[in-house]
Order: C-alpha cells, then sequence, then structure tokens
C-alpha cells in the first residue's frame, strides 16, 4: 500500500505497507505509520474475508485524519471505500480465489474452455484484488473465444457474479 498527500500542517506524508508473498490468512504485519513510535499500527491479512485493522488507529483514520484529511483521501482515491483501496493494494491470494470458485471449477458439467474462462476471472481478482465492474467479462480477454453470455447458462452465469459481487463486498467490510 502506497499513500502519499498533504499531512498535517502541509507536511508532505506517505506511507508504504508491502504484505509479503508468503502471507497466510490471519498473518498479522506491523508497520510504522509515521517516524514516531506512537503511531504504529498492524494489519491482519485476512484473505477473502474480512479485512482487519489492529492497533491503535485504523488505517483510514490515520489516512484521513493524521497523514491527511478526507480531502487528500478523495482526491488520491476517489470515491473508493477503504476495504476496497486496501483489497486492491494487498491483493486477494490464490487459495482464496480458488476457495471462492470451488464449485464452479470441480462442477463436472462444466467443460474445459468454461474452467478455463473461470481460471482468467480468478486470475483477475488475484491481480487487482476484486473485479471492480462485472461488465468486463465481455471485454478481452474474457471475450475470447466465446463471451460470458455464450460461454454459460443462465444459472451459472448468475452464480458467478454472485460470487464476484461477493468478494468485493467482502472487502468492503472492514472490521476495526
Amino acid at each position: 500500500m502506497h499513500y502519499t498527500g498533504n499531512g498535517k500542517n502541509g507536511i508532505l506524508s506517505a506511507i508504504e505497507v508491502t504484505i509479503p508473498e508468503y502471507a497466510q490468512p490471519g498473518d498479522i504485519f506491523y508497520f510504522d505509520i509515521c517516524n514516531t513510535s506512537n503511531h504504529k499500527s498492524c494489519i491482519t491479512f485476512s484473505s477473502s474475508d474480512t479485512v482487519i485493522y489492529e492497533g491503535n488507529d485504523t488505517l483510514e483514520r490515520i489516512l484521513t485524519h493524521e497523514l491527511g484529511d478526507s480531502d487528500d483521501y478523495k482526491h488520491e482515491y476517489g470515491d473508493t471505500p477503504f476495504g476496497l483501496l486496501v483489497r486492491k493494494i494487498a491483493k486477494l491470494d490464490h487459495d482464496s480465489a480458488m476457495a471462492a470458485f470451488s464449485a464452479f471449477i470441480n462442477d463436472e458439467s462444466l467443460n474445459q474452455k468454461q474452467i478455463e474462462f473461470i481460471l482468467k476471472i480468478i486470475n483477475n481478482i488475484e491481480n487487482n484484488g476484486y473485479i471492480e465492474d462485472v461488465k468486463i467479462l465481455m471485454k478481452p480477454p474474457f471475450d475470447k473465444p466465446y463471451s460470458f453470455v455464450k460461454m454459460f447458462d443462465l444459472q451459472t452465469r448468475t452464480s458467478l457474479l454472485q460470487t464476484i459481487k461477493s468478494i468485493k463486498n467482502n472487502a468492503m467490510n472492514v472490521v476495526a
């Protein structure tokens, strides 16, 4: 995670949090918010479940009150809910993404092309943390060899869309 903006009294502030590749759900990582020890906080890496912050302050409060204000946050990240920002930065681990779509992957009625399509969805979510707008499923790389609408029946499409929405919604459920 990286944040740069005008902090209190116009001082330029930055925050960077790197979640290691070896991180497992439930791991806790401590990081310094500022150069002073009274601004230590931590994040619990939580895969596809809710994003959990612990410590003296939540990151949201620090980003919108201490390092900057709500206007700084809005300028930098627009209307992005805080949980989605963290998910976008921290990503979603492979095992959690696979678990979310396991019912589809294990569905013996799906053919190889359909499974490959689902793996493209999983890859996108792993790389981006979630899917912002499901309309991307109609665009490259998802539109080859067949479109989403032609690839799956209505029931399967609906279930896939619900799973994608659930992953995004879980990211917005921030527990402080």
